[in-house]
């Protein structure tokens, strides 16, 4: 059997979908930030940069972001049960993955600011950490949602909620799906998409979900254009700005475990995925 040349575009595509994949199950869970999970699969810039100038080669930059915009659809339908049966009865275990996924990452960013610090860099870095953090401390579902005789005003706010999540998801270190928590929707659209198969239910559900849609593709397009345009005129700030939101991140994951019982088959099995997620992204990064 032949090596595969790295330059493959099957293979390509093949590891692009299973990290999209991985990024679909991120954006599931509250706390899991996308965009933490898109440094750390090293699929960051490529998705900022295919978005942000996608009608400069539509061909080139479509088939890029294909086999990561499957994975993550994929993974959004197929797992969004699978993911609150883990969360629901192992939930450290599960964050620990994801922990150790951001850290097997990390490697990315720092080969970008090594050398480059400054007190306005670190300062930025301290003042976007401190933040991300405090957005934990938000009530969440502080609206009650209902998605029974919708007006267009109800529509035309779930649009609204699909652009702040879809904003929040590209930002690294801040969770659409905590974002949509905090404002009541997350239940709701969580739901809807975990009964898209009942076709019973498929007109209704789709009622909900195409206008979220529009507003999840409209923010993404929206926040990619902005980042892009912040790397090219303060790369190694915005580098440093995006170091504070993964790192963040994981006191944010680790601030979920205060209910952590610490026998040791809880300690061992959270640490060894910790491991293993740190293993993958590190594997990750390798191709």
């Amino acid at each position: 059997m032949g090596v595969v040349s790295k330059d493959n575009p099957v293979k390509i595509g093949l590891i692009n979908f299973i990290k999209g994949f991985i990024l679909g199950i991120a954006n599931v869970i509250p706390g899991v930030s996308g965009g933490t999970m898109a440094v750390s699969m090293g699929l960051y810039e490529l998705i900022l940069s295919s978005i942000g100038n996608f009608f400069k080669d539509i061909k080139g930059n479509f088939i890029k972001l294909l086999p990561i915009i499957l994975g993550i659809l994929v993974a959004i339908v197929s797992t969004s049960k699978l993911v609150t049966y883990a969360l629901t009865n192992y939930k450290a275990q599960t964050l620990c993955l994801f922990i150790g996924l951001i850290f097997g990452g990390v490697s990315l960013i720092m080969r970008k600011i090594k050398g480059k610090g400054s007190k306005t860099n670190y300062l930025i870095f301290f003042v976007i950490f401190f933040f991300v953090i405090s957005l934990n401390f938000l009530k969440t579902g502080l609206i009650e949602i209902s998605f029974t005789n919708m007006g267009i005003i109800d529509y035309l706010l779930l649009l609204l909620m699909g652009f702040i999540a879809s904003s929040a998801m590209v930002i690294p270190g801040i969770s659409g799906s905590f974002i949509l928590m905090v404002l009541g929707y997350y239940d709701k659209i969580i739901y809807t998409i975990s009964t898209i198969t009942d076709f019973s239910k498929l007109g209704s559900n789709l009622l909900i979900l195409v206008p979220f849609g529009i507003g999840v593709i409209i923010g993404i397009v929206f926040m990619a254009k902005l980042i892009t345009n912040l790397i090219k005129k303060y790369e190694t700030k915005t580098y440093f700005a995006i170091m504070g939101f993964v790192l963040s991140s994981v006191v944010v994951l680790l601030l979920q475990l205060t209910d952590f019982k610490f026998t040791f088959i809880n300690v061992a099995t959270s640490l060894f995925a910790l491991c293993w997620g740190y293993m993958l992204a590190r594997a990750i990064d390798k191709e």
